[in-house]
């Protein structure tokens, strides 16, 4: 990974639980698509989540 000039420890832990996060998430939609062999289920819950998103962000950031 790059990391910029004046990362701090938090910053890269940060960023290290961010792509562990991700990667996560892909595996396990990746495990539900073949699961369900269904394209159109795994879409539709990738659009829930997406949707959610931002409400999810706010009641973290502000709650």
């Amino acid at each position: 990974m790059i990391f910029y000039q004046g990362a701090n420890v938090e910053d890269k832990l940060e960023i290290k639980l961010g792509a562990v996060l991700l990667i996560s998430s892909i595996l396990i939609y990746t495990y539900a698509y073949f699961n369900f062999h269904d394209l159109e289920r795994v879409l539709f819950y990738i659009g829930i989540d997406l949707a959610f998103m931002p409400l999810d962000v706010f009641i973290g950031t502000y709650c």
